[in-house]
């Protein structure tokens, strides 16, 4: 499990456990946080590369630096370690269907642009792709990059319009038994009032699009 632990005094970081089982118990498994100590992180994902390497890519929070960052940080064989220094693949402002608000909470920062949330997603066709999160004029959206080079260090383009655009909170995506493949995410995105929802999706080339209506 890619898990985000928080407690006072010390940075937001992720960490990696294992269980025997689903339903635990964890123990720890990476030695410490898999990213720079100091900075806040969440929504992690693991990615493992063409040559079998394994990636946790993961969001250096705008809380902290006011332009939210997607990143990802390669990691050793075994998942314990990180090798080498992170790297920045996206910020959030880099999508035209982002906006920006005001948040007094980063010193310098003129603006605040969220970046949250990623899944790596391999298609058919080779294309690689991240769903990622950011605000709109509707609240939460889910976005959608693509790397140029079909590999983790991009250059990443950026999707338009987001995929969908209607306050909920970040997507992944999954294959029912029978092959299916579904978008999930929680919805609405409001504490204590989430439930975890499932649109199904097909493949284009280039993306994925909804099957049937669009959610909104």
């Amino acid at each position: 499990m890619f898990a985000t632990f928080d407690a006072d005094g010390v940075a937001r970081g992720n960490q990696i456990l294992t269980a025997d089982r689903p339903a635990g118990p964890y123990t720890e498994w990476s030695e410490g946080p898999v990213a720079p100590s100091d900075w806040d992180c969440s929504g992690r994902t693991l990615h493992v590369d063409d040559a079998r390497e394994p990636w946790i890519v993961f969001s250096h929070d705008w809380t902290q630096i006011g332009d939210g960052e997607i990143v990802a940080q390669r990691l050793t064989e075994d998942l314990t370690r990180p090798i080498g220094r992170p790297l920045v693949l996206f910020y959030g402002s880099d999508a035209e269907c982002t906006r920006h608000f005001f948040r007094p909470r980063v010193p310098g920062a003129d603006f605040n642009h969220v970046a949250d949330g990623p899944f790596v997603h391999r298609l058919r066709s080779g294309e690689l792709l991240i769903l990622w999160s950011s605000l709109d004029g509707h609240g939460n959206a889910i976005g959608v990059a693509r790397s140029e080079t079909g590999r983790i260090a991009g250059r990443w383009l950026q999707q338009l319009q987001p995929l969908l655009s209607r306050d909920g909170g970040p997507g992944m995506i999954t294959r029912t038994l029978a092959g299916q493949l579904l978008l999930g995410q929680h919805h609405p995105n409001e504490i204590g009032h989430e439930r975890a929802v499932f649109y199904p999706i097909e493949e284009t080339y280039k993306s994925i699009r909804f099957i049937g209506q669009h959610p909104g």
